[in-house]
């Protein structure tokens, strides 16, 4: 385990235990002391929410902070994103590639094809339910970002919240990366 504190003027660097487990429970070795636990916590300095409270006492010395990747926000009602990659691969970007919420309905497209659906939201976990799209014959990129898209809305997807203005949706399907539109 690595701890760097007090803007790198301490540095501790302690065998990791073979008991640790980075989602929750209290791990010691030499003068490292970690204790996750699960539940949301705030930074309190950015409007961040994430999954752990961690808190380390180093040589005697305790902080708290917050750790396990971030939680979406609770609603993503009345919103716009342009999409910006699909697993991994930039989009083109422009009109034509963009994920929008309503209060119950998701409206989505990847480059050709309109797609939309009823949303449900709970926690950090997105499911979309008939999810029905347009069939006009598109050329590529297009054609293989609807199909990766559109995959992926049909399956268990799980937010992550990547800054202020980013979102990364995730499943064993694939990534849809966004960003806020304005």
């Amino acid at each position: 385990m690595d701890y760097a504190g007090d803007y790198g003027e301490v540095n501790i660097a302690e065998a990791t235990p073979p008991s640790f487990r980075a989602a929750q429970g209290s791990y010691r070795s030499g003068k490292l002391q970690v204790t996750i636990s699960a539940g949301p916590c705030s930074d309190g300095m950015s409007d961040l929410t994430y999954r752990q409270t961690v808190r380390v006492t180093a040589d005697g010395r305790t902080v708290s902070g917050c750790g396990g990747g971030t939680i979406a926000a609770n609603t993503l009602a009345g919103t716009s994103w342009s999409v910006v990659a699909v697993n991994g691969r930039p989009a083109p970007g422009g009109a034509d590639y963009y994920v929008q919420f309503s209060d119950r309905a998701l409206s989505a497209k990847f480059g050709c094809n309109g797609m939309g659906g009823q949303y449900r939201l709970n926690g950090d976990h997105l499911s979309v339910g008939n999810l029905e799209q347009t069939l006009i014959g598109c050329p590529e990129p297009s054609a293989t970002f609807e199909r990766e898209a559109g995959v992926l809305l049909r399956s268990n997807i799980r937010i992550e919240k990547i800054g202020g203005d980013r979102l990364r949706l995730v499943s064993e399907a694939g990534t849809i990366e966004l960003k806020r539109a304005i």
